[in-house]
């Protein structure tokens, strides 16, 4: 058997000839060609379900929750820019306390 396409045709063939006289017995004499056909059909089953999954909108409890997560970041980001001016405009005011009692008259 020096052609894999020959053989793996050949085996599908007696599979086949095997199904239509008693189904159990060919998957019992082929477990290999039997095993193939129900990887291929898991295979072309879950590749239809994710195309129709994808193809259809998503409902409207993931629009809301997509939305509220958005208005979240929007908020956390306000209040972290809030936190940061809040945080400069201390740092600033100490810097100038300092200034000012260290600029007074030297003893």
């Amino acid at each position: 058997m020096d052609d894999p396409v020959k053989f793996i045709r050949e085996k599908v063939d007696l599979f086949w000839t095997l199904v239509q006289q008693d189904p159990l017995e060919a998957v019992k004499t082929l477990p290999e060609v039997a095993g193939g056909i129900g990887a291929l059909a898991v295979t072309m089953i879950a590749l239809i379900i994710g195309v129709v999954g994808m193809s259809s909108a998503p409902p409207p409890q993931v629009k809301k929750a997509a939305e509220k997560a958005k208005q979240t970041a929007t908020d956390t980001k306000d209040q972290v820019v809030d936190a940061a001016s809040t945080g400069a405009e201390k740092a600033q005011a100490e810097l100038n306390k300092r200034t000012t009692r260290s600029s007074g008259p030297a003893e």
